[in-house]
């Protein structure tokens, strides 16, 4: 070896006649020291081959890198754990238990109202058969308020000279069985005579003041029949089951004298 670099370098510089330069120190030290030159060499190679590999070779990350930043934790999701395919099989339904939960949904629908379904009201009923009965026809008496019912009520209050409200309430109540016990007490035969000329100024005043008593005025008492004594007579044959005339008649002053409303 040293025959070569004398042949390379010259006698002068092998022999140490001449100060040798970098490359003949560097060539002094590996021809001195041969095996640790050639394990350096190779510590070198491979520290060289590590690191151009980690950092350029590679086509996809390592699974289980040493140093990972958060950014690289947040999006990497972690491998799924492995799951154990075997699926247990279903427990077999009891029939009896499923024949009391069957009942047991039953007995809960049929206690649970309907949604949206509304319930009659007795009052309702009430005055549904009492108009009905005195002719002022509701409709369908099934206690539900309708428009029918509602007409019929404003009917009966307007005829009774009460104030209209269309709606059922206590005091509507009390009129409808007034006029309902009025209507059903037996009317007293027509009298074979009736004092007086029922044309006359006397048996008008009486009846108007008759009918201011009952409750079917005001109606002014000046022995005359006017509009407004039309109207009360009318009313009072309405609520008594008599033909709704409007005319004083012989009926008209038998009915008043039955209940006691009129005497001649």
């Amino acid at each position: 070896m040293l025959d070569r670099a004398a042949r390379y370098y010259g006698d002068d510089l092998v022999s140490g006649a001449h100060e040798p330069g970098r490359i003949g120190r560097v060539f002094r030290v590996v021809a001195r020291n041969p095996g640790r030159t050639l394990a350096a060499g190779l510590l070198v190679a491979g520290t060289a081959a590590i690191v151009l590999n980690a950092a350029f070779w590679q086509s996809a990350d390592h699974p289980s890198p040493m140093f990972a930043t958060r950014a690289d934790e947040a999006t990497t999701p972690p491998a799924p754990a492995a799951m154990d395919t075997a699926v247990a099989p279903a427990p077999a339904a009891n029939p009896a238990r499923v024949d009391e939960v069957a009942r047991l949904v039953e007995t809960a629908m049929a206690d649970t109202p309907q949604i949206g379904a509304t319930p009659a009201s007795p009052s309702v009923v009430e005055a549904q058969q009492i108009l009905t009965q005195l002719g002022y026809e509701p409709g369908t008496i099934d206690g539900l308020f309708g428009s029918r019912t509602r007409r019929a009520i404003e009917a009966f209050e307007t005829a009774r000279g009460l104030p209209v409200t269309g709606a059922v309430s206590d005091a509507l109540l009390e009129q409808l069985r007034a006029a309902a016990a009025t209507a059903a007490a037996p009317a007293a035969p027509p009298p074979a005579q009736i004092a007086g000329d029922l044309t006359s100024a006397s048996t008008i005043l009486a009846v108007q003041t008759a009918l201011n008593q009952s409750g079917y005025g005001p109606v002014v008492a000046n022995g005359s029949v006017d509009a407004a004594t039309t109207g009360a007579i009318r009313r009072f044959q309405l609520d008594n089951g008599l033909s709704v005339t409007g005319v004083l008649d012989a009926g008209l002053i038998a009915r008043m004298t039955a209940i006691g409303a009129l005497t001649l």
